[in-house]
């Protein structure tokens, strides 16, 4: 299950892309006395935002599968075994899922408001299996 980040911050950063590279081709038609380099620079940034759009159009911002929790990240994704983690707490605003070596923080603001019914849910589910393993024990 793929989890969407709010949508409103994916798109401030594809406009934010689009008008790094608008600027560049103004500054190219306006010519303004700036450095030749500045309407490079200019669309090597849009285009980094234009990227940051697409992928998060195409990953999304969190994933929970039957295994594992991953957060994904441009450099790395981090990825929690599902049955290992110790604990999931909710804490000032955070869903907070730890296991032994490191921990996912999941900013409830930064979920898109139509899949976090789905994300509760399947938080709850882990929580009462977690529970439910921690008795057995």
């Amino acid at each position: 299950m793929k989890i969407r980040q709010n949508s409103w911050r994916i798109y401030l950063g594809l406009s934010v892309g689009l008008f790094f590279i608008l600027l560049g081709f103004i500054q190219i038609i306006a010519d303004w006395n700036l450095p030749d380099y500045a309407p490079f620079l200019n669309w090597g940034i849009g285009l980094l935002w234009v990227g940051y759009f697409y992928f998060n159009m195409k990953n999304g911002f969190f994933k929970i599968t039957e295994d594992e929790l991953i957060l994904y990240g441009f450099n790395k994704n981090k990825v929690l075994k599902i049955n290992e983690l110790k604990e999931i707490k909710f804490s000032a605003g955070d869903y907070i899922f730890k296991d032994g070596k490191q921990e996912i923080r999941i900013i409830k603001e930064m979920i898109d408001k139509k899949d976090f019914p789905k994300f509760e849910e399947k938080v709850n589910q882990l929580k009462t299996a977690l529970i439910d393993t921690k008795i057995n024990i």
